[in-house]
C-alpha cells in the first residue's frame, strides 16, 4: 500500500532533530546560505561533518566556488533565523549580524 505523503511528513516531522544554519560567500562576498537539518559528526579525529545539499539548491554553486562554508547550530530562540534561510530566495542577512573572521 502506498504511503499517504501527508501522514509521512507529519510523522518525519515528530523526529527531533537539530537545525543548523550552513552559509558561504558567493563570488561577490555576499552571504548566502540554506537551513539544514540533514547534518551530522562524522568523524573526531580528523573533524568532519555531514551536510546535505541539493545540486538544485540556489547556494550549491557559491558553496563549490568557495570550498568552504559555516555551520551554525540554532537554538529554539532563532528559529527566526531558521525560517529567514529557508525561504528560496530570501533575505539571507536580515535575521543574522556577521563578519569574516
Amino acid at each position: 500500500m502506498p504511503i499517504d505523503p501527508g501522514e509521512f511528513r507529519r510523522a518525519l516531522g515528530a523526529f527531533p532533530t537539530g537545525v543548523t544554519v550552513v552559509t558561504t560567500l558567493d563570488k561577490n562576498g555576499k552571504l548566502q546560505g540554506f537551513t539544514a537539518n540533514a547534518f551530522t559528526s562524522v568523524s573526531l579525529d580528523p573533524p568532519l561533518v555531514l551536510v546535505c545539499v541539493g545540486y538544485k539548491s540556489r547556494s550549491y554553486p557559491s558553496l563549490i566556488a568557495a570550498g568552504c562554508f559555516a555551520v551554525h547550530i540554532l537554538s529554539q530562540d532563532q528559529e527566526d533565523m531558521a525560517r529567514d534561510f529557508a525561504i528560496p530566495g530570501g533575505v539571507r542577512d536580515r535575521s543574522v549580524r556577521w563578519s569574516l573572521s
